[in-house]
C-alpha cells in the first residue's frame, strides 16, 4: 500500500481497527515505478 506522508496517521488507525495484531512496515519511498502512478511537475 502506498500512502502519502498525510495518509499515514489515518492508514495506521485503519489498520489497527482491522487487526490490532497486524505486522506493518513504513518505509519512506524516493520513487516508485508501475501502472498507476503518475510523476508529479515540479
Amino acid at each position: 500500500c502506498i500512502v502519502g506522508r498525510n495518509e499515514i496517521v489515518k492508514t495506521k488507525e485503519m489498520i489497527h481497527r482491522i487487526d490490532p495484531q497486524a505486522f506493518i512496515t513504513i518505509t519512506e519511498a524516493h520513487e516508485i515505478l508501475g501502472e498507476g502512478f503518475t510523476f508529479e511537475k515540479e
